[in-house]
């Protein structure tokens, strides 16, 4: 689920959205692949740095910009 008010809300990722890749690193695989791969990438980041998401929505794929928010 994506919250209202989130930075992924407020850059446009939907309920429903798939992220396949962040800053052109895939993180496409099984689910556990998956989030290993976008962990990694997250962890490199900083708060408010913005990261391009690759998502899979509606049998397309759309890049949005999300600014990273704070723990």
């Amino acid at each position: 689920a994506v919250r209202a008010e989130s930075p992924a809300a407020k850059a446009g990722v939907r309920h429903g959205d798939v992220v396949i890749g962040i800053d052109g690193h895939s993180v496409a695989g099984d689910a556990q692949e998956a989030l290993k791969a976008l962990t990694m990438v997250l962890r490199s980041k900083i708060p408010t740095q913005p990261v391009e998401l690759q998502l899979y929505r509606a049998g397309g794929v759309v890049t949005v910009t999300v600014s990273l928010g704070a723990k």
